[in-house]
């Protein structure tokens, strides 16, 4: 079962946001970084379980 990208980003999206604001220390980096994570959440959407969603896009917002 595909995950709901669109729940995730509601539910997740400012923890993600947060995360690339309090590495990068610059808010257009950190949006631009935090729809990179969606993006690529999109991308792999059918592959992924819905199983530690938060650990999943924190680990995603650390790396992109």
């Amino acid at each position: 079962m595909a995950i709901d990208v669109e729940a995730y980003y509601r539910r997740y999206g400012p923890m993600v946001y947060r995360r690339c604001l309090g590495i990068l220390k610059d808010e257009m980096k950190a949006e631009d970084a935090m729809q990179e994570v969606f993006i690529k959440l999109m991308r792999y959407e059918n592959k992924l379980k819905d199983q530690y969603p938060s650990s999943l896009l924190y680990r995603m917002a650390t790396n992109i």
